[in-house]
């Protein structure tokens, strides 16, 4: 389902000699709400992107807000491997103080969702940065049906969390919220971060800089017998 939407936003951003496939996964969750989903999602991620490299291409990106196995990718792979949320929280650090994310998934997985988001901001050292977590209450599945309702909420909490939390960029928490960024930017004169657009141009950029993330950080794992 996410196909065609995403091909669409690369088409629209990448430069004009980037080539961008879209690899699916076999296995995993049909979607990522919480830690469980995203160990399920983790190793198919990376054997995708281990495969990626393999087949000559130069960078990858794991399209998820999740970032489900960036790390492990980062360890194996010599190419940049970029992940959607680590790439939007970097961006936006760069365009103001303090961001806050706007995060996809029904009521009843949002507290959970949002700690899961709190530990990752953590990790990248970035919790400082956070204003606050605000919720869509449309699931990650329902985003493309319920396009007006994702549009709606989007405005709705992005204007809270200007007015009421302090952020001054918004960060949206999901690579399934398409189509609304320019129109929320517009509405509520801050930057939106687009997540897929804000990994395609770092994950350019590492390419054409020629860089890749430090194997004094992320050492090459050691060769052992591993059973899937």
């Amino acid at each position: 389902m996410w196909n065609e939407p995403v091909k669409k936003l690369m088409q629209h951003y990448k430069e004009p000699d980037t080539k961008v496939d879209i690899m699916n996964l076999n296995k995993g969750p049909v979607s990522l709400e919480c830690a469980y989903d995203k160990v399920w999602a983790a190793l198919p991620t990376v054997q995708e992107a281990e495969r990626a490299e393999q087949e000559g291409y130069n960078g990858v990106i794991i399209y998820c807000f999740a970032d489900p196995g960036l790390t492990a990718a980062k360890e194996k792979l010599q190419i940049p491997a970029v992940g959607l949320c680590e790439a939007s929280i970097h961006l936006a650090s760069l365009l103001g103080s303090r961001f806050s994310i706007m995060a996809a998934g029904s009521p009843n997985v949002f507290e959970n969702k949002r700690k899961r988001i709190v530990e990752r901001l953590r990790e990248y050292g970035f919790e400082h940065k956070c204003a606050s977590v605000r919720p869509l209450m449309v699931a990650v599945l329902d985003l493309v049906k319920e396009h007006e309702k994702k549009a709606t909420r989007l405005l709705s909490e992005a204007e809270k969390a200007v007015e009421e939390d302090g952020a001054d960029t918004i960060v949206l928490g999901c690579g399934g919220i398409l189509g609304v960024g320019e129109r929320a930017s517009e509405a509520l004169n801050v930057p939106v971060v687009v997540p897929g657009v804000a990994a395609l141009k770092a994950c350019e950029s590492l390419i054409q800089m020629g860089l890749s993330q430090s194997k004094r950080c992320f050492e090459i794992p050691e060769e052992k017998i591993r059973i899937p």
